[in-house]
């Protein structure tokens, strides 16, 4: 009986987090990327990296790395170099890349913000 109502739960969250994903990018190919990020945050609430779920999910390291790239366009550079990371550690190697031109980004914005500021 735990056998299955461990693979009801692994099924639900696959399904939850198939269904939050697509609807996320819908609203990202329509450039809404509040509700991205929103959807986004509830694909990831399912425990994608419990004992099952991980191994039945597939896009992750691609919805982080496009999560990094809207925290980015928002200047929320914190939260974009979190989501490169994570993007880097489900193997999608761009990320690294990605990773180092935020950073590189952060600094130039934070320069323009002291111009601004004078």
């Amino acid at each position: 009986m735990a056998v299955q109502s461990e693979r009801a739960r692994i099924a639900w969250a696959c399904e939850r987090y198939e269904e939050y994903r697509e609807l996320a990018y819908e609203y990202y190919l329509k450039d809404d990327y509040v509700n991205f990020i929103r959807c986004s945050d509830i694909a990831l609430s399912v425990n994608v990296y419990s004992r099952g779920v991980r191994s039945n999910i597939q896009g992750l390291g691609q919805l982080y790395y496009d999560r990094g790239d809207v925290f980015e366009q928002f200047h929320d550079y914190k939260s974009a170099k979190r989501e490169y990371k994570l993007a880097k550690r489900e193997g999608l190697s761009r990320a690294k890349y990605a990773l180092q031109e935020c950073k590189e980004n952060e600094r130039e914005w934070k320069r323009s913000q002291k111009k601004k500021k004078r």
